[in-house]
């Protein structure tokens, strides 16, 4: 008898070690579950609010280029007029010095070619001259790409 209670005793402790077990497995194991998910949670929140402030900041980005590539035409632009005003100037000074532009009274035929259709038109312009130099000719028939 005494060896079936010693039995029953050891099996009874095994039981209640093994309950032992499964409870403090039971104890750890929910708070890290729940922990998990939590955390698990608050990354996909973290992780959409990153990709909206990233894609709000990326077209703010853009927009700042825009605005500054804009504002690099508008004084390109600014720099193009002035430069074309002093030209202007200079080449209206040298043409005053010289006598001044007139149109004589014979006409030159011209083989004009519109550059957006490559129609080739024949068209009849006045001479002109600048001061008392005569009219030459005509641009070369093959001129070269800087004409």
């Amino acid at each position: 008898m005494r060896c079936r209670n010693r039995r029953n005793g050891n099996v009874q402790a095994i039981q209640t070690e093994v309950q032992l077990l499964l409870t403090g497995i039971c104890i750890t194991a929910v708070p890290l579950l729940i922990f998990f998910a939590v955390v698990l949670n608050q990354n996909r929140g973290a992780l959409e609010i990153s990709k909206s402030e990233s894609e709000r900041l990326g077209y703010a980005d853009i927009d700042h280029i825009a605005e500054s590539v804009y504002k690099l035409l508008e004084t390109h632009e600014e720099a193009n007029q002035k430069l074309l005003e002093r030209s202007l100037n200079v080449a209206q000074d040298q043409a005053a010095s010289n006598g001044g532009f007139t149109f004589a009274s014979e006409k030159v035929t011209w083989n004009a070619v519109n550059q957006l259709t490559n129609t080739p038109v024949v068209v009849e312009l006045h001479k002109m001259r600048l001061g008392t130099r005569v009219w030459t000719s005509h641009r070369p028939e093959n001129p070269s790409p800087s004409c």
